[in-house]
């Protein structure tokens, strides 16, 4: 019994090893395929090309890079239909496998189908990052299949115009949030000022600064009454400067007539 239990591990354990290397097999098959079928594509030989591509995709049939390698060549020889549905499938293999959506729109711009074009062109643009090459030139197609299809293109001058107009407003907003963000740093930086030159008795130095928070905040209550204390206490100090010269100069007088009259005696 324990004998039975060892065999059937060992041939579970044989099955799995001989799956694994037949996949990596077919793998490495497929790959080797493949290239045969790019080389021949680079001659200009594309029933070459598409009967090695086709070979590789047998191998590895969830491929949505050799679906599509094999599409493209049946659209070289004439084979539209199967080159359509090629595509199709591609994307259905890997709804993020860009070429097969770039390949599919100029197909459908070569047979007149424009506002198919459209779609899968702009979905590819869509998709892609704006400074590769391959979208660049998706773009360049799409313009082309959008001149065919009034409706589409006007459609597209819209969207662009109401995108325009959002940016703009989103700029202006930013700007105004950075333009208060600065107002409320120039706020706090002059009302702290203020406060500080009112604690140093320097009442003329805080009525400035504290106008100028003021000024740019109006609706503070602290600034507002930070400022009549200033103010306060300037015209507090000035008068208590011209008390202490009135004082000087009486004194100074009393002491010239108290001279004035030792003198005459």
């Amino acid at each position: 019994m324990i004998k039975g239990i060892g065999c059937s591990a060992v041939f579970l354990l044989t099955a799995l090893f001989s799956y694994t290397v037949s996949a990596q097999s077919d793998e490495s098959e497929s790959v080797l395929s493949r290239r045969q079928g790019y080389a021949f594509q680079e001659l200009g030989e594309y029933r070459k090309a598409l009967f090695y591509y086709q070979r590789a995709l047998a191998l590895q049939p969830e491929s949505a890079a050799i679906c599509n390698d094999a599409a493209l060549m049946q659209e070289y020889i004439g084979e539209n239909k199967e080159a359509e549905l090629g595509y199709l499938k591609a994307i259905s293999l890997d709804r993020k496998y860009l070429p097969a959506y770039a390949n599919l729109g100029v197909f459908y711009s070569r047979q007149g189908q424009y506002v198919m074009a459209v779609k899968y062109l702009r979905q590819r643009v869509d998709m892609g990052r704006p400074q590769d090459p391959w979208t660049v030139k998706a773009q360049e197609e799409l313009f082309k299949a959008y001149k065919h299809v009034p409706a589409l293109e006007a459609e597209r001058v819209r969207a662009q115009a109401e995108e325009f107009s959002e940016k703009i407003v989103q700029a202006k907003e930013q700007m105004k949030r950075s333009a208060d963000r600065n107002r409320s740093l120039d706020f706090e930086t002059a009302y702290q000022k203020g406060l500080d030159a009112i604690r140093a008795r320097r009442f003329g130095e805080a009525v400035e600064a504290l106008e100028t928070a003021v000024m740019i905040n109006p609706r503070s209550n602290g600034a507002r009454e930070a400022l009549k204390h200033a103010r306060f206490g300037k015209e507090k100090t000035l008068l208590e400067s011209q008390a202490a010269m009135l004082q000087l100069d009486v004194k100074n007088r009393s002491v010239a007539e108290t001279l004035d009259d030792v003198s005459s005696r």
